[in-house]
């Protein structure tokens, strides 16, 4: 049995077993609502997949996945998960806040390169 099939059939006995109504026009309504969401949220990675991997191959540069070899096709997961432990420091100098970028290092600033000058300008990096 796979994991997904394992985990609806737990959500379904929840659901048949918890008592509440899921078929209401009010569960009903909410599912749809959330299923737009993560397919919003899916659509947004995969395009953000596909401009890094289109980046990486036009500027014939490698990043290195879960082995450290070298590849020109990252998944977005592996990127995110690179991209973790990075934390904001924000300081305040007088009146005035300044944001600080801790762990940024050179992969990170690549991938961000890659991705555009609208990606560089969150994270407080300039190309």
């Amino acid at each position: 049995m796979s994991p997904f099939s394992f985990s609806m059939r737990l959500l379904l006995l929840k659901i048949y077993t918890s008592g509440r109504n899921f078929y209401s026009t009010n569960g009903t309504e909410r599912v749809i609502a959330l299923s737009f969401i993560m397919v919003l949220c899916l659509l947004v990675y995969r395009l953000a997949e596909q401009l890094l991997r289109r980046q990486l191959v036009a500027t014939q540069q490698t990043v290195p996945n879960q082995v450290n070899k070298p590849t020109n096709r990252p998944t977005m997961r592996w990127m995110f998960q690179c991209f973790e432990g990075i934390d904001l420091l924000h300081i305040r100098v007088g009146s005035r806040w300044q944001t600080r970028v801790l762990g940024l290092q050179a992969l990170h600033q690549q991938v961000l390169r890659l991705l555009g000058p609208a990606y560089s300008q969150f994270s407080f990096f300039s190309p």
